[in-house]
């Protein structure tokens, strides 16, 4: 054929060129796509799980010794030849930290599974909740997991009275019932006063302990001084208290109910994973504020420090309020508390709930303020210590220093060990012949807890 020429081939439908085929050949063609087709369908499946149930969890509390965790796993078509136990406190205010516990297991399609928490010589916080569940992996290497379970760690050496709703619940034991519904029925007017004070409600349900001894509540520590007159697990919304003697409890309930739960609200509405701790001086005088109690003497101090020249600047009392001493103390609550009231009167009771909710945005101190009251921390101290009748305002607070520390990680505190709790210290005695059975306070001041001492 002469270059150039053009070669013409006469088109035909594929079912008619197939005809051309010979049918051995079809055959073969026929085979072939039938195991590329295969080929993809093995493939895209995956190795399949195996076939694992799990029966219904059994747990045993010997609170506060130990928590034990039981199930059968059974499988089709392997033995199941690993197992682990899953499990962390859930605290609502900390990233969770899973134990992960590797278990004894005889190789077999039916495996009883089983792991006992020792918890006698670490912290556990009485009706904390707990999540858990089961992962096993078969002689195939193929792994399945149960599903997620929660149960509390109750405290079940007593048999609890307990008063709830929805939000909140009051646990006593031993008794009498006029005891726990006046004591839940201050609880449930204080946790409506405050929802209205800070204009929202609580994200997650309180819980209140009251112990009738420190031997009770010591029990259920590793180790706690005896100057600890109760707790508050902030994380998991638990607070657990001592009663005092009995002809102190009309007096000590109005005072000590408000004050934690205002402790475990004001945590719970200006907790932010990235953001900075709010001060003390906020925390503490809004819960002496809360209390139901006449608190006439508190700014009678504030008054009296600021006139003699001994007011200190709240920058001063935004963390620990330092080394436990009464009068220290004292002077910390009544400026604390007196900061809260002016804030109120002059600002009211809006630029409170703006400044929590700052707070609960992330933003730092000075931002929250300048957010909520226009002014910074420094300006809002100055005019505080003005209208306490301070003779002048405090100098500026210079900003500190932040030099970087390289190669160092953070530190995460697990939620398998409950953080540290806040301490209610026991009131410290008067120089002068007390009543024999009746807790004393100086100038009839009463601490019911410590938390600047140890921020929540």
């Amino acid at each position: 054929m002469a270059f150039g020429s053009q070669q013409r081939r006469a088109w035909m439908p594929p079912s008619l060129a197939l005809g051309w085929i010979s049918q051995k050949a079809r055959a073969r063609l026929g085979l072939i796509l039938l195991l590329l087709c295969c080929s993809s369908l093995l493939a895209s499946t995956p190795t399949p799980h195996p076939v694992v149930s799990f029966d219904p969890p059994l747990t045993v509390n010997e609170f506060p010794r130990q928590l034990s965790f039981h199930t059968t796993a059974r499988s089709q078509g392997a033995p199941i030849t690993e197992a682990w136990l899953l499990f962390y406190p859930r605290d609502e205010m900390t990233t969770p930290v899973v134990e992960r516990v590797q278990l004894e297991v005889q190789a077999g399609e039916i495996v009883g599974l089983s792991y006992t928490w020792e918890t006698e010589d670490r912290l556990v916080v009485p009706g904390m909740p707990i999540v858990y569940w089961w992962e096993v992996e078969d002689s195939l290497g193929r792994r399945a997991r149960s599903d997620e379970h929660t149960l509390r760690y109750e405290d079940t050496r007593f048999n609890w009275q307990v008063y709830e709703t929805e939000a909140l619940s009051l646990w006593l034991h031993d008794q009498p019932e006029s005891l726990g519904e006046y004591a839940f029925t201050l609880a449930q007017e204080a946790l409506q006063a405050q929802s209205e004070l800070y204009g929202t409600s609580l994200r997650f349900p309180i819980r209140i302990l009251l112990y009738n001894s420190f031997q009770e509540f010591a029990e259920y520590h590793a180790r706690v001084s005896e100057n600890v007159g109760g707790e508050a697990y902030t994380g998991f919304g638990i607070t657990a208290q001592i009663l005092p003697s009995e002809s102190y409890r009309q007096s000590w309930l109005p005072q000590v109910i408000p004050h934690e739960i205002s402790h475990l609200y004001f945590r719970q509405l200006t907790f932010h994973p990235a953001g900075q701790e709010p001060p003390s001086w906020l925390n503490e005088g809004l819960s002496v504020y809360n209390e139901q109690a006449d608190q006439s003497h508190m700014m009678q101090i504030a008054l009296a420090v600021a006139a003699d020249g001994r007011l200190r600047p709240l920058t001063a009392l935004s963390g620990s309020f330092g080394p436990y001493d009464p009068e220290g103390f004292y002077q910390a609550y009544a400026e604390s508390y007196s900061a809260v009231v002016f804030l109120l009167e002059t600002y009211g009771a809006q630029a409170l709930a703006d400044l929590i909710q700052a707070y609960g945005q992330g933003l730092s101190t000075d931002k929250a303020f300048k957010a909520a009251l226009g002014m910074d921390l420094g300006a809002f101290q100055n005019a505080w210590a003005e209208w306490l009748g301070a003779a002048q305002p405090f100098a500026p607070t210079p900003t500190a220093l932040v030099w970087p520390t390289p190669g160092l990680p953070p530190t995460r505190t697990p939620t398998s060990v409950a953080a540290q709790p806040t301490p209610t210290p026991k009131a410290p005695p008067l120089p002068s012949t007390p009543d024999k059975d009746e807790p004393q306070f100086a100038s009839g001041i009463r601490l019911p807890c410590l938390a600047g001492a140890i921020p929540v």
